[in-house]
């Protein structure tokens, strides 16, 4: 039975750490668009089998719980359908996939070790256009989702390794920059790709039950950090104000 040591855990939550590093590196290397090639507006990230985020690399903060809800919302269709290695689904709905707005785009990629699923690998993007009423799917004015673009559910854009077509001209049918759509999805997928070879590295190395006891351990030590420092607050009532100012 695998257990927790402070060595191991370490090592393991930093091998995942470098996991999402290299996902995003790859990601922003191989996007075509100006969105995620030069502003790097997208994230990718780790989650155990349960959908906990175990690892992150972002460098938009407005991402860091915006591929929790697509992974929680994919983990529920891979109990009742299963899943095989090469899988990655797509989505953006941020009432369905809990995202954050339309032009952002998940792929995630279930992992899966005799049979069954030990971790997701998760990326987020933003995309250039999805179709909404304006050109780049984003107007201050809209008052409805309607009007934003493309809504897209959790659906399997690529099935054992096979990239679903019908899928993929979906979202290029309902983008003014089909082709940026495109490369920017292909990225998506290549960053993936990097992910699972390189998480399955730690897997061949430690094994999946280590991996998800230090898992587990890691979730815990962050817990009992952030307890103690909430511990360390006064009491009281604490308030917060701030201002957005309108164009």
């Amino acid at each position: 039975m695998p257990r927790s040591s402070v060595t191991t855990d370490e090592v393991i939550a930093n091998s995942l750490a470098a996991v999402a590093d290299e996902m995003l590196a790859g990601l922003i290397r191989a996007a075509y668009s100006p969105n995620i090639k030069e502003r790097a507006d997208c994230s990718t990230s780790v989650f155990d089998a349960r959908g906990n985020t175990v690892a992150l690399a972002s460098s938009a903060p407005l991402h860091l719980g915006a591929l929790s809800g697509m992974v929680q919302a994919l983990r529920e269709r891979v109990e009742r359908e299963g899943a095989t290695a090469g899988d990655a689904w797509i989505g953006n709905d941020p009432f369905v996939c809990g995202g954050t707005h339309l032009n952002d785009i998940a792929v995630v990629a279930p992992v899966v070790r005799d049979g069954r699923v030990v971790a997701f690998l998760a990326n987020l993007a933003h995309h250039a256009d999805v179709g909404g009423r304006t050109a780049g799917s984003e107007s201050g004015d809209n008052t409805s989702i309607f009007q934003d673009g493309l809504r897209l559910p959790p659906m399997k854009l690529a099935d054992g390794g096979r990239v679903r077509q019908d899928v993929v001209d979906l979202v290029l049918l309902n983008s003014r920059t089909p082709h940026d759509r495109l490369g920017d999805l292909r990225a998506q997928l290549a960053a993936a790709h990097v992910g699972a070879r390189r998480l399955g590295e730690t897997l061949d190395r430690y094994g999946a039950e280590q991996v998800a006891t230090s898992m587990a351990a890691y979730m815990d030590a962050t817990e009992a950090r952030i307890r103690a420092a909430i511990g360390r607050l006064p009491d009281g009532v604490y308030s917060a104000e701030d201002f957005l100012d309108d164009d």
